[in-house]
């Protein structure tokens, strides 16, 4: 967490586990439970964290200088395209552990957006979720999700009250 009191600390704790625990959904939209709401975001937290740590870097293939030698034995163009065709397989792996990585983060973003718009309501757009997301993801993303999430539950409820028509 960021430097706070530790009244201010407890506080915002509350705060968010008091936000957990209601729904602030319109009429005829889908409700979630509150532990629902809840575990969707533990899992999302956890697929998101699991997708950070995955690593682009191949196991089992290293990437090698031009002029590296396989075998003294053979020819010196045998051992230059050897070099090339090890390098290009590294480049290839790369590149498919990139898009397997991006791939499942588009995903998990996704759940988030649609997750924001449901814990908002008021038929929140997908384009107003995301600009919540990327708000919360910029205050809080060098402490890690959690810190995320903490921003972004303010902003929920922010949300809620700005589009609530009972509001005063």
């Amino acid at each position: 967490m960021t430097n706070c009191s530790s009244l201010l600390c407890v506080g915002r704790i509350l705060n968010v586990i008091a936000r957990c625990f209601k729904s602030f959904y319109k009429k005829g939209e889908t409700k979630m439970t509150d532990t629902e709401l809840v575990k969707k975001w533990q899992t999302i937290s956890t697929e998101f964290e699991a997708t950070e740590r995955m690593s682009c870097v191949p196991a089992g293939i290293k990437k090698v200088r031009a002029d590296h030698i396989f075998d003294e034995e053979k020819p010196v163009r045998w051992n230059r395209e050897m070099a090339e065709k090890n390098n290009a397989d590294y480049q290839a792996e790369v590149a498919r552990l990139n898009t397997e990585k991006n791939k499942r983060r588009d995903a998990i973003l996704d759940d988030i957006y649609r997750l924001i718009q449901k814990d908002v309501g008021h038929g929140l757009s997908q384009v107003k979720a995301q600009r919540l997301w990327a708000y919360a993801w910029e205050q809080g993303r060098a402490n890690g999700f959690s810190e995320v999430y903490y921003y972004l539950q303010d902003l929920i409820e922010l949300a809620r009250m700005l589009l609530s028509k009972d509001r005063e």
